[in-house]
């Protein structure tokens, strides 16, 4: 197969078009993005989004507290409400001592 010789200056004008064209479907397509999320009622441009945090270790004393119960489901319970008086701030120390009150019974 041959190709038909062309001079540079037609072919850097002919990427330059190119490049053109690209630029401009890419921002008509931004455009009806953005027209059709209006429509639908949302936000122009989508939020960005954040990355969760990787939760902090729980302190052995806190794991084998709960780690002593036969069911999952108490066991995840129990973690669940832990990571959330942590991020709530409640601190490691008081969070065992409201966990060993409430597996004990004294809980008010």
């Amino acid at each position: 197969m041959s190709l038909p010789w062309v001079s540079r200056l037609a072919f850097d004008q002919v990427v330059d078009e190119r490049d053109r064209l690209r630029t401009r479907v890419d921002k008509l397509t931004d455009d009806l993005t953005r027209v059709g999320r209006a429509k639908q009622g949302l936000r122009e441009t989508p939020k960005p989004v954040k990355k969760r945090e990787k939760p902090e270790p729980m302190p052995p004393g806190i794991v084998d507290l709960i780690s002593g119960f036969s069911m999952q489901a108490v066991r995840t319970n129990l973690e669940r409400e832990c990571r959330a008086m942590r991020m709530d701030g409640t601190p490691w120390s008081e969070i065992e001592i409201l966990l060993d009150q409430k597996i004990l019974g004294d809980a008010p």
